[in-house]
């Protein structure tokens, strides 16, 4: 599921530009007290400790940079006033790199504010100790883009192939790309943001974004879906709460088109996200919740992985690398059709093993941002993970019969993946038009994790309920998106950001570990500065 990107908040920030003056400020004040210093390495170990810790909001290269600007002093023998001198140079220069690095993270930090994800966004108590800064469009345009894609996709051409009478839409939309792409979005963004904080506080914001919204979208969808599958199917319905909440409805199916009514059997796998561990007994409430395990699977392995200190640039391309290719090894190599047993099986995509190219390209895409990846290494990736979707989305090469379209879903990603390309590396888009709709952009784009929850089977039973009531296909299409955005809006105001507002305010009560750092550093291709 799209998520998860990925897939949906208070914004992240880090220090902006104007932080780099108070850095380069203490870089000169670590200098002078380590003036009077006898000209010892002790002393200038002490002078570059200062320094670093100056420039903690910079990268690690920044830091680097301040460093070694204290370190000039003393380290030849040279007279005080030549220390200073090559001192305040170094000062001078990393202040000009840090204003560079800060300013560029504040901004891509702004806009984990939305995840659909799927849970990017800071601490709101982070957030409120920094400086924020402007949202960037780009991402806001992006996310929305492929939200929008997503539901089109279920409403128009999926909800056909589930329920057979939800057809006569002017349009069909049978591409398949806008939950993936957020799948990328929310990978890149896991990068931005993980290293900025303790890891497991981290992780518990992500956690606490996601779980308890979704939690209520499951209840939520089971009654809705319930009732109306009852009614729809023409069975009476069982008597009394529990029969309703539980009960199996007597009776042939009076409608020619019944639906499935969901059992608590299917509640409970859904509340355990556990639905897709046993395709022959296990039902999904709401399709697009496949994105929800497969992304906290990958915020525990990010939270995991950022303090290793093995985690350098080349160790992460080797990761890209396997993550990319692996699981298609694994399932069309391995794996034997007749004889694997289905647990295997479950196993494999119970974790979403077969997601694992989007986080990886995701996770490329922050170090080719950084400058840390070559294009051409970007370039094949890309490319890699153009095929590998195709792959395991169509992995009889053509669209079966309940499949989207294979072509337009596979050219739908691979444009958007180069979109995100554009973005992660190139400036904001803000044209002149764009900018005049940004507000509106930004608001979507807060609600798209809610909208993605709430917008595929609460939205075919609207559907449903327009349809019995005669309202044609061209005016029951924008009622079931106006519907879906609503229903957005209700469970993210109401459930998404209150909870998290007051679930990670009683840990932001407690004094804030140091972020772990990565002590591993190779001459190239350099130390990973960010969390992947």
């Amino acid at each position: 599921m799209p998520n998860t990107a990925t897939p949906h908040h208070a914004a992240d920030t880090t220090h902006s530009a104007p932080g780099a003056d108070a850095d380069a400020d203490a870089a000169r004040a670590a200098v002078d007290a380590a003036q009077g210093a006898d000209t010892t390495h002790a002393a200038q170990c002490a002078a570059a400790a200062h320094a670093a810790d100056a420039a903690q909001g910079a990268d690690a290269a920044d830091a680097a940079h301040l460093a070694h600007a204290a370190q000039c002093a003393d380290s030849t023998g040279a007279t005080h006033a030549a220390d200073i001198t090559h001192a305040a140079q170094g000062a001078a220069a990393a202040q000009g790199a840090a204003a560079h690095a800060a300013a560029a993270h504040a901004a891509d930090a702004a806009q984990c504010a939305n995840p659909t994800d799927p849970a990017q966004g800071a601490d709101t108590a982070d957030a409120a100790n920094t400086a924020r800064t402007p949202r960037r469009i780009s991402w806001d345009l992006l996310r929305v883009i492929a939200i929008t894609s997503v539901v089109l996709g279920h409403v128009t051409h999926q909800g056909a192939l589930l329920h057979g009478e939800l057809t006569g839409y002017p349009f069909r939309v049978p591409a398949q790309f806008g939950a993936a792409g957020l799948m990328v979005i929310s990978a890149y963004f896991v990068c931005v943001s993980v290293r900025k904080h303790d890891t497991g506080r981290w992780l518990w914001s992500r956690v606490v974004r996601l779980v308890p919204a979704y939690l209520v979208a499951v209840v939520v969808t089971y009654l809705v879906t319930r009732y109306a599958a009852v009614r729809f199917s023409g069975l009476p319905m069982p008597p009394g709460v529990t029969g309703f909440l539980f009960g199996v409805p007597q009776g042939a199916p009076a409608d020619p088109f019944p639906w499935y009514i969901p059992t608590w059997q299917d509640l409970l796998t859904n509340l355990g996200m556990i639905q897709a561990w046993d395709y022959y007994g296990f039902h999904y409430l709401d399709g697009s919740w496949w994105t929800l395990p497969v992304q906290l699977f990958a915020f525990c392995a990010a939270a995991w992985l950022f303090p290793r200190r093995w985690r350098t640039d080349r160790v992460m391309m080797w990761l890209v690398w396997v993550l990319m290719v692996a699981p298609a090894v694994i399932r069309f190599v391995v794996f034997d059709p007749g004889r694997t047993p289905i647990q295997v099986v479950n196993v494999f995509f119970g974790l979403g093993l077969q997601r694992t190219h989007l986080f990886a390209v995701g996770i490329a895409l922050f170090l080719w941002s950084r400058n840390r990846v070559k294009s051409w290494q970007l370039g094949l990736l890309v490319a890699a993970c153009i095929v590998v979707q195709d792959l395991h989305v169509f992995p009889f090469h053509r669209a079966m019969a309940q499949d989207p379209a294979r072509w337009p879903s596979t050219i739908g990603f691979a444009v958007l993946l180069l979109v995100i390309c554009l973005a992660a590396r190139g400036p904001d888009w803000r044209f002149p038009g764009l900018a005049r709709v940004a507000p509106a952009l930004t608001w979507l784009a807060g609600i798209s994790y809610g909208l993605y929850l709430v917008h595929q089977e609460l939205g075919y039973v609207l559907a449903r309920a327009l349809l019995d009531i005669g309202v044609p296909g061209w005016l029951r299409l924008p009622a079931v998106l106006t519907g879906a955005v609503l229903a957005g809006w209700a469970i993210t105001a109401w459930v998404e950001r209150p909870l998290h507002r007051r679930l990670t305010a009683r840990r932001a009560a407690k004094p804030a570990q140091e972020p772990a750092k990565a002590q591993v550093e190779e001459p190239a291709p350099g130390f990973v500065g960010g969390a992947s």
